[in-house]
């Protein structure tokens, strides 16, 4: 007895060690060996209540069948086509932008407009378009040649002179009214602080390279600076955010300069030294020629620039490890669009029409789920010019089917120059003709108006109390069929998985 005692003490450690081992304190479920942590499936389950769900257990059964067909979808390859990477590419970047530039803190001063910049200017300038992959040699000599043209302005500043410069040199001629953050900011911090009639030095822009004068400026009216105002705070407030989002994430990621890279650069425009570290990953100085060759700017702009590109890119790869809510949101919808593909795939209208033994057996079993609430009329109504014509034409259609009647009347009733019959075929429900709801069903109150021509009305046909054939059914029984075959697919799916529940961390999610 007491051996007894010890081995079943000794098997009950054992068995509450294989517990350890197969579920950790975080992890909820496993199917088919994928796990889910308990915050996966508390976050999944609290957005499924936005859409006015059901109880915690529906829903652990409505995931399972989820996560059942989403192994089915991609045994089939369907998470490599290119219609699913495009969806997912397409829903991360609205995920990028909402847990990227989400986070930045807007800054109080923002929700003063600038005084300087109110109102418009009218500009003209001498403008050179390069594109953001121009070779070095290229930035150089466009660079000289816009030095020059300021070198003369700067000795005989005239308007027709510059007017002259514009026609002759410039990629565009035509003056232009410019608001306030319509333009690039480094257009923007030259022009604004500009008087009428100065001309400006050439600077870059990441169009091209400009040198601008200022024709005209216009204070903006009180109304036009009022209804300016949000516009100007908005996008005052987008770019302070970008700066205090890039300068929180290069704490949050240690971003360290390294200035004898960034100084050998500024002095001899090139460097192989690492010009700083992301979480000890170098970017290099021939990382930041790459960059520079696609973005034409003075090379100071141009090391602002990448490194706001790459704290911002570095950001945006890391994201799923920073907010977990973003890789489950992700996975919640990577597998809502495997699961629509694949039960497309399988059960798609082309693919149940086709299989027409099945769907003419799902219906003769179930023919009576079809019956209409109310028994409707299957046949002809039968308007004639005398009561002898409506027996010898009634007592002649009984011997044809009925879709051959409206043909036969043509063709053997109305041959003269006048129709002595008038037939209209079809189901008739109660209402939709006075005659069926006289003589079929019954209606002693309906009375159908009198038609000289066809006096004598008739009815041949025969009372149904549903469909009688598949295509009189139409799309409701097309759906049940792929809702009976769907139910078979997941049933027999659940029988052949392996399903795993910890209940102990199940009961710590929240419902509500």
């Amino acid at each position: 007895m007491k051996y007894k005692v010890i081995l079943f003490f000794v098997f009950f450690l054992w068995l509450n060690e294989v517990k350890a081992v197969c579920f950790s304190d975080s992890v909820a479920m496993r199917v088919n060996g994928m796990s889910l942590s308990c915050e996966e499936v508390e976050f999944r389950y609290q957005k499924s209540l936005i859409n006015g769900v059901k109880s915690l257990s529906q829903y652990l059964d409505d995931l399972i069948n989820l996560k059942l067909q989403v192994e089915v979808a991609k045994n089939r390859g369907l998470d490599t086509v290119r219609s699913f990477r495009d969806e997912m590419h397409k829903f991360r970047l609205s995920q990028s932008a909402f847990y990227l530039l989400g986070e930045g803190e807007t800054s109080s001063s923002t929700h003063e407009t600038d005084k300087n910049r109110e109102g418009t200017i009218c500009v003209r300038h001498i403008f050179k378009y390069l594109p953001q992959n121009a070779l070095q040699s290229v930035l150089q000599e466009t660079k000289a040649q816009m030095d020059s043209l300021y070198l003369i302005f700067s000795q005989t500043p005239t308007d027709s002179l510059f007017d002259i410069c514009v026609q002759r040199y410039s990629d565009e001629k035509d003056l232009f009214w410019v608001n306030y953050l319509e333009m690039p900011s480094e257009f923007e911090d030259v022009v604004w602080n500009m008087q009428v009639g100065e001309i400006s030095h050439p600077f870059f822009t990441p169009q091209g390279l400009h040198i601008v004068q200022v024709k005209e400026r216009k204070q903006a009216s009180l109304p036009e600076i009022a209804k300016k105002t949000n516009t100007y705070q908005h996008k005052l407030q987008q770019r302070k955010k970008v700066e205090n989002l890039v300068n929180k994430l290069k704490q949050e990621y240690h971003f360290d300069i390294n200035l004898s890279g960034i100084n050998e650069l500024k002095a001899r425009g090139v460097t192989s030294k690492v010009l700083f570290t992301l979480e000890k990953e170098p970017y290099s100085g021939l990382d930041f020629s790459r960059f520079a060759s696609a973005f034409s700017a003075s090379l100071p702009e141009q090391i602002d620039a990448f490194i706001i590109k790459s704290v911002l890119d570095y950001a945006d790869t890391h994201l799923e490890q920073r907010y977990p809510e973003m890789r489950w949101s992700m996975e919640d919808h990577r597998d809502s669009v495997l699961c629509r593909m694949i039960q497309a795939d399988l059960f798609s209208d082309a693919a149940l029409c086709s299989d027409s033994i099945g769907l003419e057996n799902f219906y003769k079993e179930r023919r009576s789920d079809y019956y209409w609430d109310k028994p409707r009329y299957k046949g002809a109504v039968l308007q004639c010019v005398s009561k002898r014509i409506a027996r010898r034409t009634r007592r002649f259609l009984k011997s044809i089917p009925m879709e051959e009647w409206g043909e036969a009347v043509n063709l053997v009733v109305n041959t003269g120059k006048e129709n002595r019959v008038k037939i209209t075929t079809g189901f008739f429900a109660l209402g939709d003709n006075p005659y069926v709801d006289k003589f079929i069903f019954k209606e002693k109150k309906v009375e159908a108006e009198k038609d000289e021509l066809f006096p004598v009305a008739v009815v041949l046909g025969e009372e149904l109390k549903g469909p009688e054939t598949i295509k009189e059914v139409g799309n409701i029984l097309i759906e049940d069929y792929r809702t009976y075959l769907k139910r078979q697919w997941l049933d027999k799916l659940r029988a052949s998985a392996k399903v795993e529940i910890n209940q102990e961390v199940i009961k710590t999610v929240n419902k509500h």
